[in-house]
């Protein structure tokens, strides 16, 4: 019994660490993104530089 409470506690650590690690990955990825926008947005056109890679891997391509 002590066995089976030890590997599933250990499946949920490694989940848990799974997440956190594409957390920090999402979240660099989103700052890149929004840097390189605001690099180039115009105060008045209220545009910028869109990433399309950068915006595809963070909507759509994620996997988790």
């Amino acid at each position: 019994m002590f066995i089976v409470g030890f590997i599933d506690v250990y499946k949920r650590h490694s989940r848990i660490v799974a997440k956190i690690d594409f957390a920090g990955v999402y979240r660099n990825k989103f700052v890149e993104l929004a840097n390189k926008y605001f690099q180039d947005y115009g105060r008045f056109s209220h545009s910028g530089t869109l990433d399309k890679e950068l915006y595809v891997w963070l909507t759509v391509d994620m996997i988790f």
